[in-house]
C-alpha cells in the first residue's frame, strides 16, 4: 500500500527519483521495477504500479500477462536503479503533460505522477 506525497524533479532525460518509502515492500525488500501507465481517464497523470498490483488491477479487464489492449497499450515496464531513479520515456512525458516538478502520490495500491 502506497501513502504519502512527495515533491520530485524530472530531469531532461526523463529521470525521477522515487522515494524510499514508495519502493518498501510490505513483506521486506524494495521494488526493483514497475509498471508505467498513462491514465487515460484523468488527463496529467501517470500510474505506477508494482507488477503484482498492476496484474490485479487489470485482470478486471480479463487480460494475460504480455497482452497489450486498448488503454494497456500505453504502458511499460520501467527499472529502478540502485539510487531509486525510473526512467519515464519521453511519449510518456508528453502524454501526461509533465512538467519538470511533479508530485509524487501514494495512493493505495498504485503511485501516481503528475506535475505541480
Amino acid at each position: 500500500m502506497f501513502f504519502g506525497e512527495y515533491d520530485g524533479i524530472l530531469d531532461k532525460s526523463g529521470k525521477l527519483k522515487i522515494p524510499l518509502q514508495h519502493r518498501e515492500l510490505e513483506q521486506g525488500g524494495y521494488v526493483d521495477k514497475f509498471y508505467l501507465m498513462i491514465d487515460h481517464k484523468n488527463s496529467g497523470l501517470l500510474n505506477l504500479y508494482i507488477p503484482k498490483e498492476f496484474w490485479e488491477e487489470n485482470s478486471k479487464q480479463s487480460l494475460q500477462p504480455g497482452e497489450h489492449l486498448g488503454e494497456l497499450s500505453d504502458c511499460c515496464e520501467v527499472k529502478c536503479d540502485e539510487n531509486g531513479y525510473i526512467t519515464i520515456p519521453q511519449e510518456f512525458i508528453e502524454g501526461a503533460h509533465l512538467k519538470k516538478t511533479v508530485s509524487i502520490l501514494g495512493a493505495l495500491s498504485r503511485i501516481e505522477i503528475r506535475s505541480k
